[in-house]
């Protein structure tokens, strides 16, 4: 038995090594080996608060997804999916000067079967780095609408009458004021209403910071409070002397003026005690001879 084992041992073992041969020729025919490229890796990104921590905050520049080249078999490569990898880029490990973050792409399904190493197409992710800045603003208050007929605003202001924000330092430089508009729309009596705060560019339009997750703004609303006046119209009472003092031969013949009335603003009752307006500036005619034109100034 032994003697027909090992007769033509070299033989027999040679056959073996050819059959193997012959295999591997057969599968890699039938099944050969193939590169393909796989797309849409989503990047994570790690350590992101190493920058916060900096005071520094970032956005991405392109798509946060990886591209790898790998070798599979023919029959597996229909199945190979983005989802059989893993994309990392650690914000830890950034090249401050260019910020760009090295990425590492590593096999997560076991199930796959390469038959070579996974070349990376993405090898880096850009960031685009800015610094951190908090500004206060005080908050302009906007009057819009008119209140009713015969009312008129006193006075308007909010509380809080500042707000802070924290965002990147180009959207900062972007920000002109900040804005609480108060609408007067048929308003008839003082009260408070709240109102949103509005942040206007450089150039005058309105910005929607509530939208963008880099910025953090201290309130979005404030408490206006409006004071509402009572609106009268009165003349003017004058005092005039001299009338019967003229110079020689003349005569006094009246006093025009104008405006002939003046409309004032207050409280009610405060009104009510008003019918005329006196000029307590004398007008002197005593030895006239001749027209005169006075100015006064009517003050609060």
């Amino acid at each position: 038995m032994k003697q027909k084992l090992t007769h033509n041992l070299g033989m027999k073992i040679l056959s073996i090594v050819l059959a193997v041969l012959v295999w591997l020729i057969i599968v890699n025919i039938d099944d050969p080996i193939t590169t393909i490229v796989v797309n849409g890796i989503e990047i994570e990104l790690e350590n992101a608060d190493v920058l916060l921590d900096a005071g520094l905050t970032y956005t991405v520049a392109g798509n946060l997804t990886a591209s790898v080249q790998v070798p599979v078999r023919r029959t597996a490569a229909n199945s190979v999916k983005a989802s059989d990898f893993r994309a990392v880029a650690d914000c830890a490990e950034m090249y401050s000067p260019t910020g760009q973050v090295p990425v590492t792409v590593t096999k997560t399904n076991t199930s796959l079967h390469l038959e070579g190493t996974i070349d990376q197409i993405t090898k880096s992710v850009q960031l685009e780095i800015e610094e951190i800045q908090t500004q206060t603003f005080d908050i302009q208050v906007v009057l819009s609408g008119q209140p009713g007929d015969a009312y008129t605003v006193g006075s308007a202001a909010v509380t809080p009458e500042i707000v802070t924000v924290t965002a990147p330092e180009s959207i900062m430089r972007s920000i002109r004021e900040a804005r609480a508009v108060v609408n007067l729309d048929g308003m008839t009596e003082s009260g408070d209403q709240e109102t949103e705060i509005t942040f206007i560019d450089v150039y005058g339009q309105t910005m929607d910071l509530a939208g963008n997750d880099q910025v953090k703004v201290s309130h979005d609303k404030v408490t206006a409070s409006v004071i509402i006046l009572n609106k009268a119209t009165v003349g003017f009472s004058f005092n005039l002397v001299g009338t019967d003092a003229l110079a020689e031969g003349y005569r006094y013949t009246g006093l025009e003026y104008s405006p002939q009335t003046v409309e004032i603003s207050g409280f009610k009752s405060v009104l009510a005690e008003i019918h005329t307006i006196n000029v307590t500036d004398e007008i002197n005619l005593t030895g006239s001879s001749e027209s005169k034109q006075y100015t006064f100034h009517i003050r609060d």
